[in-house]
């Protein structure tokens, strides 16, 4: 059995990082519009140079709530979208190198101490993997991908697990198989209750975009019954959040609108385990700008939350938005 090595990471190479993004965020503001787009993607290109995964911890007590000092997990270029699960006193995180591959770290011990960053996807098997989404339930660790085997034309949605903490994984399950002519799959989400799993999709037809779900009665071995969580979710590039609390599943996700060059945020609930959805639900507010990046959270007292990134409040240079959220205390009906 394979034995993840741990390591203590550095977060030396942010230390001159940091401070020119910073600078030439300051300058943004004050320079004439000619020279924004230079400074934009100035930025963007150190972004992708510098690409790492950081992690900040909460450090919680009855007194304050302290953040810790960043901890440096990868090293690799244009690293994007890491997703994390805790599990007890163990932390996995993941993430990935578009449309290269992803990888899996974890902590055992709070944080204090991290894996060194491992591929789970078998290499032998896919042609490049990405996109992966990461959840704990029932003492396994669960990772949703999308991957396109060798010889094949389009990527396709598989599930791998692990029932030891992620030092093994299992082979890969095909979660959906659609073929190749029918365009393109993004952002799988997954979500689970016990051994009972969820999965959420985008999939474009080369019109629409449609967001599909999935579910597993047997820890992610196989799936069955697809069902359509928006049968019209335009805009393939959006992400969207899946996550389960008190017998409903959740969707959040970013879609366009109609006549209109906005895209909001939605959310989608299902009280039959994810075999017929609530109608849409828009939940940011409509205007011309931008709603993106949604997120959740949900406890067991019925308590959800959703967040995501907007740019409808502006700021003095145009070029910055805020963070947004909206709660819900019943689990999502109001």
């Amino acid at each position: 059995m394979a034995t993840l090595q741990f390591q203590t990471p550095s977060n030396e190479n942010n230390s001159i990082v940091v401070p020119i993004r910073a600078f030439l965020l300051q300058t943004l503001c004050v320079a004439e519009r000619p020279f924004r787009r230079k400074i934009v993607a100035e930025i963007y290109r150190l972004s992708l140079l510098t690409a790492s995964l950081v992690l900040i911890l909460v450090v919680a007590s009855p007194a304050q709530i302290q953040w810790s000092e960043p901890v440096q997990l990868t090293d690799s270029i244009g690293f994007q979208d890491p997703r994390a699960a805790i599990m007890g006193n163990s932390i996995h995180v993941v993430g990935g190198v578009y449309p290269i591959e992803f990888f899996y770290v974890r902590s055992t011990d709070g944080g204090v101490t991290w894996s060194y960053p491992i591929t789970p996807a078998p290499a032998d098997t896919f042609d490049g993997c990405y996109q992966p989404d990461i959840i704990c339930s029932n003492g396994k660790v669960h990772l949703a991908f999308l991957a396109k085997p060798f010889g094949q034309l389009r990527a396709q949605a598989y599930h791998i697990s692990s029932s030891d903490n992620g030092q093994t994984w299992s082979p890969p399950h095909q979660v959906f198989r659609r073929r190749d002519t029918f365009g393109f799959m993004k952002y799988p989400r997954i979500a689970a209750n016990g051994d009972t799993l969820f999965t959420s999709c985008r999939v474009a037809d080369g019109v629409n975009s449609y967001l599909l779900s999935f579910r597993s009665f047997n820890a992610g071995v196989t799936w069955r019954d697809s069902t359509v969580a928006d049968p019209a979710s335009w805009g393939m590039d959006n992400a969207q959040k899946m996550l389960y609390s008190g017998g409903v599943v959740h969707i959040v996700y970013r879609m366009g609108i109609l006549d209109s060059t906005g895209y909001e945020i939605f959310y989608r609930r299902s009280a039959d385990l994810g075999m017929t959805w609530s109608e849409r639900d828009m939940i940011s507010e409509f205007d011309i700008y931008h709603g993106q990046g949604p997120s959740a959270a949900a406890d067991i007292a019925g308590n959800l939350m959703a967040a995501w990134f907007d740019y409808k409040y502006g700021s003095m240079c145009g070029f910055t938005g805020d963070i947004l959220t909206r709660n819900s205390t019943d689990n999502g009906e109001t």
